[in-house]
């Protein structure tokens, strides 16, 4: 056996599979429980056949009606109430009417229900005494109080719950009973009522569809006969204000002379094209006038000539022939001077002919610019006149347009007014002759018959839903259980939830001596599977040795009565029996030793050894084939002297005389000895107490002695109750009868 301080590592040990789900396991834990599943299962089956036999039967009278899309029109009239049958909104909103409380108040009344005995109170409650007779005439006389008193708490309704109206009453037991279900992927529903009368149910059920049906006829006519009214209403109305409408118009004509407006309108956009034509024509040639006018302007006086060069003024005809003979004198006269004196008189004619001729251009000029001054503004007042003309011919037009604008006002209200009245006029005729036809759009497809055969109670069916809801349950609360119970349970699981190999696993005896030393009783029968359970661990250690020496064995436990003295002195006896050993009490806060195995009271042990107050002779103690030393008296700091360096030297010198060093140690939650003490071990054997310390306070004990030193650390599981063994897994074959469940020991 391989002893390690850590998990395996190798995919075929029980490590590697820890995720996977063992369903030996699950059966083993449905095993444990399977009496009590079993038994419970009965007994509830037991009685919900006694309540399913005194239950009275219950009959279900089924009708089906259809729901059409539309209703047949016998005249292509639209009626007045025409919802939109179309919709799933619409279906889902008729089956709320067929549930509806004044459609089950109409059919209670038709029917009388009220007086019905079937509506008592008294006989359909489960406390009648008609129940306690059946039950009494069913054999089970004993039963009957408890079924009783069982009805009264769960199901007697509260003050609260009681109806205090005889009609409340009925019309909710009539909800109760009453369900309406559509078919699917039809336009058909089945409406059902369940009663202990199969007579009353079918009567039920055939009634609430008539009422149903006749519910929406009168719901049509209302609604026509509404309608009726409130439109002859309206069309008193729209009549007068049609007549008033109309009356308006007319005076708006009278007043303002109306005739054709759109032929008088048609006049002033014509004159207003044309004005602005001529107007165009107008700026145009006031342009021209106002160039030639600012160029006269910019020039100077007639006389100075400036104006010899003006476009404007030469273009004139007068003026060029003036300009001509101008020309044709100056140049006489020149060719006159070249021959003749000032004083000569072809010269003083000459001269004379010259200024003549300039006085009549200068005058023609003259009169050419008068001329173009007279044009621009003529050119200016004629552009004025037609923009003013222009502006009275658009006023002209807007004032028509206004008129126009008011006018169609006033016919549009007339024409609104006609169409609303002829609406309303012709849809009160038509209202007014459908209002006598009034269709609906369901019928009834199959009427309901007197039902033969109870629904409920199924009897078998109900006794085996019972029997195996109840079963499924114990399960769960089986799994439930197992899951909370955090301890060690399953001893397959042991190696593979703490992560280090099992050395082996000690019986629990129940009715033996505590003090008596179990495996040194050689001939008592027993004690077998103990010693055998001592033998395993001796050669599982005794295997490990061979890989790495343990010869400084360390026996502890994660809390107090795990049983770890006691293993720990049959361990010693046992390896007493092929070699030296000597067994040190390390645990000195609550020592057990010395009253287990006899000791004499005064002896002194480890206590007075490490505070060099006795000798290590005196303090060692021969019992059979082994030598202890005690823990001793009582001191305020054991965690002080076995921290010291003169116990390290003692188990040094020990070893050295041993073959093996066995050291009972304190358990390793409560305090920190264990830790230390550990520090000198070759070898940890755990002790763990079956189904009673929790898995993870065992794993938080390893890890704390791991995180110490390096070290070959062994399981070993106490207590075990092998009369269940063979649901904790692979130790089943152990068991037998000589062996009976023994209380926790220390």
């Amino acid at each position: 056996m391989n002893i390690s301080n850590s998990p395996a590592s190798n995919p075929d040990t029980p490590w590697s599979r820890e995720n996977e789900v063992s369903l030996r396991q699950y059966l083993s834990v449905v095993r444990r429980s399977g009496w009590h599943i079993l038994l419970s299962a009965i007994a509830i089956s037991l009685i919900v056949a006694l309540l399913v036999s005194v239950m009275t039967p219950i009959y279900q009278a089924t009708a089906t009606v259809m729901i059409e899309s539309r209703t047949a029109k016998v005249i292509s009239i639209e009626e007045v109430y025409t919802p939109d049958s179309n919709s799933q909104e619409y279906y889902l909103t008729q089956y709320e009417i067929l549930k509806s409380r004044p459609l089950i108040e109409q059919v209670i009344g038709e029917l009388d229900l009220l007086n019905n005995p079937q509506n008592n109170v008294s006989q359909n409650s489960i406390l009648d005494s008609g129940w306690s007779e059946r039950i009494a005439s069913a054999g089970w006389p004993k039963f009957r109080d408890w079924i009783v008193q069982l009805a009264k708490i769960d199901l007697e309704p509260t003050d609260i719950e009681k109806p205090t109206d005889q009609m409340q009453f009925v019309v909710m037991d009539y909800m109760e009973n009453l369900k309406v279900t559509p078919v699917k992927n039809t336009q058909l529903i089945d409406v059902k009522y369940s009663s202990p009368d199969p007579e009353l149910a079918a009567a039920v059920v055939n009634a609430h569809a008539d009422a149903y049906i006749q519910s929406i006829q009168e719901a049509k006519f209302s609604i026509t006969q509404s309608a009726e009214k409130w439109l002859s209403r309206r069309v008193d109305s729209l009549k007068n204000n049609l007549e008033e409408s109309e009356r308006k118009l007319q005076a708006f004509r009278e007043k303002e002379q109306l005739v054709d407006v759109e032929g008088l309108q048609h006049l002033p956009s014509l004159e207003i094209n044309e004005l602005t034509m001529k107007l165009a024509e107008a700026q145009r040639a006031l342009s021209m006038a106002k160039n030639d006018y600012q160029q006269v302007n910019r020039r100077g006086s007639v006389s100075s000539g400036d104006f010899d060069s003006n476009p404007a003024v030469l273009d004139d005809p007068l003026v060029q022939e003036f300009k001509n003979q101008l020309g044709a004198a100056q140049q006489k006269l020149t060719e006159l001077e070249k021959r003749y004196g000032p004083n000569h008189p072809k010269m003083i004619a000459a001269q004379t002919n010259v200024n003549t001729i300039n006085r009549n251009l200068s005058r023609q000029i003259n009169n050419v610019i008068q001329g173009i001054r007279k044009k621009y503004e003529v050119a200016q007042a004629n552009e004025s006149g037609l923009k003013r003309t222009i502006e009275s011919a658009k006023e002209q037009y807007h004032t028509i347009g206004r008129k126009e604008s008011e006018l169609s006002s006033l016919q549009r209200e007339v024409n609104a007014n006609r169409e609303l009245y002829n609406l309303f006029y012709n849809r009160l005729k038509e209202t007014a002759e459908t209002g006598y036809l009034q269709s609906a759009n369901a019928r009834i497809i199959s009427p309901a018959v007197i039902p033969m055969t109870p629904i409920k109670p199924q009897k078998m069916l109900t006794i085996i839903i019972a029997f195996v809801l109840s079963v499924i349950a114990g399960v769960i609360i089986a799994f439930v259980r197992d899951a909370l119970d955090n301890s060690l349970t399953n001893i397959a699981d042991v190696e593979l939830k703490l992560k280090y190999p099992l050395l082996g696993v000690v019986p629990l005896l129940r009715n033996y001596r505590k003090k008596q030393l179990i495996s040194h009783s050689q001939n008592d029968a027993k004690a077998r599977r103990f010693n055998e359970a001592i033998r395993s661990i001796h050669t599982g250690i005794a295997i490990s040795a061979m890989s790495k020496p343990n010869k400084m064995l360390m026996i502890t436990s994660t809390v107090s009565n795990e049983g770890k003295t006691n293993l720990a002195i049959n361990l010693a006896y046992r390896c007493g029996m092929l070699e030296s050993v000597i067994l040190i009490e390390c645990d000195m806060r609550r020592p057990r030793l010395s009253k287990e195995l006899k000791v004499k009271e005064n002896t002194p042990g480890l206590a007075e050894l490490l505070a060099d107050t006795a000798p290590l002779e005196d303090c060692i103690v021969e019992n059979e084939n082994i030598h202890l030393i005690t823990a001793g008296g009582r001191i305020s700091d054991p965690l002080k002297l076995i921290s010291s360096a003169r116990f390290k030297n003692l188990l040094t010198k020990l070893a050295s005389t041993y073959d093996r060093v066995i050291l009972d140690c304190p358990p390793v939650l409560p305090v920190s000895d264990a830790e230390v003490i550990s520090t000198n071990a070759d070898m940890v054997v755990y002790v763990v107490r079956a189904d009673s310390t929790q898995q993870s306070q065992i794993k938080n004990g390893l890890e704390k002695l791991a995180r110490v030193k390096e070290m070959q650390i062994g399981i070993v599981v106490n207590g075990l109750d092998f009369r269940k063994a063979e649901t904790y897994g692979d130790y089943s074959d152990y068991s037998d009868d000589l062996y009976e469940p023994l209380n926790a020991e220390k």
